[in-house]
């Protein structure tokens, strides 16, 4: 089987939550973490994680990110086969 590249976007819950949910994200071991500034003092994190092409193992990725501390929520900008 080969591996896909899924580029994702989470979102804090409170700007104030923003640290703990980075490290958060740090625990999935991303390939890439960027911080980006939405406006009003909000900030995002956009991160790369190499996932296998296999049944299930998107769906999983996905609800590892729904259940992420302090996530006001998430979005898969890109996915690409490897």
């Amino acid at each position: 089987m080969g591996k896909v590249r899924v580029i994702a976007r989470v979102t804090p819950d409170e700007p104030e939550n923003f640290d703990s949910l980075k490290a958060a994200v740090e625990a999935l071991q991303p390939e890439n973490i960027e911080i980006e500034d939405i406006g009003f003092g909000v900030r995002a994190i956009k991160l790369v994680k190499v996932v296998p092409e296999e049944d299930g193992a998107m769906p999983k990725f996905e609800e590892q990110l729904e259940k992420l501390p302090h996530s006001g929520g998430s979005e898969i900008l890109a996915v690409d086969r490897m």
